[in-house]
């Protein structure tokens, strides 16, 4: 069954790094900013629809994805590592 994994940038290194150590080969992670405990709600309700569409293509699409990184949309003006 396919899953997306859903972390903050400054965890998306050791969540995949887990992955590899675990044998995760399709290990599908998309990254949202952090830290995201200062974030206004409305800051966080733009920051989830932004990765949508990379939740459902991790989820339906591509299965070929096999533990490479997959980000989001990010607000506008920042630019953030996977």
């Amino acid at each position: 069954m396919p899953t997306v994994s859903v972390f903050t940038t400054v965890f998306a290194s050791l969540a995949k790094s887990e992955a590899e150590v675990l044998g995760l080969k399709d290990f599908r992670l998309v990254t949202v900013r952090h830290p995201m405990e200062t974030m206004s709600q409305e800051e966080i309700s733009r920051a989830a629809n932004g990765i949508v569409g990379e939740v459902v293509r991790g989820l339906v699409g591509d299965r070929g994805v096999g533990g490479r990184s997959i980000t989001g949309v990010r607000p506008e003006k920042e630019e953030f590592g996977s």
